[in-house]
């Protein structure tokens, strides 16, 4: 008869605590799935920052988000699915499903691995990810809501952008706000002390515009875009020379010298909100690289575009 004692502490030695009624399976799954998970920061490492509500590399184990449900302001982390996705079960268990359960962003953590989380503490300027019991979707993937009015979060800024000569932003956005003025949509912002903006991308007059540049009205980039209240993934890099905007992987403006002149001096940078104004957006994915990706660029954006069925 075989020893169920010695099997037993194999067992307990495997798996710790989990081995309870029922579980085995999942950690063999868990196994199983993370052997051959590969996210696009697995393909193209080395981003700055990278903020995103699907898991972006294997090796990245924490949580995706730290939410804060509006019944009793409790505030818990919110990590992955074994497929990688935003565990929204989990979400919806914690916030509740019902009419009034609401459900809010306090904390985006940086998966790059220099922990420039993106934290909000203030309850009225935090985004939303669940919406009367409901996940907020776009595209059929979880999105992150700015309500254009005070919701922003602040990252400290490890990789301070003074002089660099390759910054590469990927961002994947909607936005319904027809309001003219640039920063009334400012999407991400790198500030400078004295100046209300030194890096940021902006959208605005009726969605056909973007604007990605600095302080300078002359250093920056301004394209007329299709107008459109669809999820798209715009893409503002630049290089030692020539500066760039991509929209779903097709560059509608190059630019020569215009961002040349950098000079973020301070040590955080904001998404969702410029110097005194909100994007009014949903923002699922931004992704930062102060590295040159100028050879994987359309790779790194084809992934993203598959991803969100953009």
């Amino acid at each position: 008869m075989p020893d169920f004692g010695i099997m037993r502490g194999f067992n307990e030695k495997l798996f710790g605590d989990k081995l309870v009624a029922g579980q085995l399976p999942t950690q063999l799954g868990l196994i199983g799935s993370r052997a051959t998970f590969e996210g696009l920061l697995d393909i193209y490492p080395n981003a700055a920052a990278a903020y995103s509500l699907r898991q972006l590399t294997a090796a990245y184990t924490n949580s995706a988000i730290k939410v804060r449900r509006s019944s009793d302001n409790t505030e818990t982390n919110i990590g992955f699915s074994l497929s990688g996705d935003l565990d929204t079960t989990a979400l919806l268990a914690f916030t509740g499903t019902g009419a009034l359960d609401n459900g809010f962003i306090t904390t985006w953590y940086d998966q790059s691995g220099y922990a420039n989380n993106a934290t909000q503490t203030t309850a009225i300027n935090q985004p939303q990810i669940v919406s009367a019991g409901s996940v907020l979707l776009q595209n059929g993937k979880p999105t992150a809501k700015f309500d254009g009015a005070n919701d922003f979060l602040q990252s400290p800024n490890t990789v301070v952008v003074n002089g660099l000569s390759n910054l590469h932003f990927y961002t994947v956005v909607q936005t319904t706000d027809t309001s003219i003025g640039f920063e009334s949509k400012c999407i991400y912002h790198f500030p400078e002390t004295g100046s209300w903006g030194q890096v940021f991308l902006a959208l605005s007059q009726n969605l056909i515009n973007a604007r990605f540049g600095t302080s300078q009205v002359s250093n920056n980039l301004v394209q007329s875009i299709t107008s459109s209240t669809s999820l798209r993934l715009l893409t503002t890099y630049k290089n030692s020379t020539t500066d760039f905007i991509d929209v779903n992987n097709t560059n509608v403006l190059t630019a020569t010298g215009k961002l040349s002149t950098i000079a973020n001096t301070d040590s955080f940078f904001n998404l969702g909100k410029g110097t005194i104004l909100f994007a009014n957006a949903n923002i699922s994915e931004f992704v930062f690289y102060s590295t040159n990706q100028m050879s994987n660029n359309s790779a790194i954006n084809t992934n993203i575009k598959n991803f969100y069925s953009i």
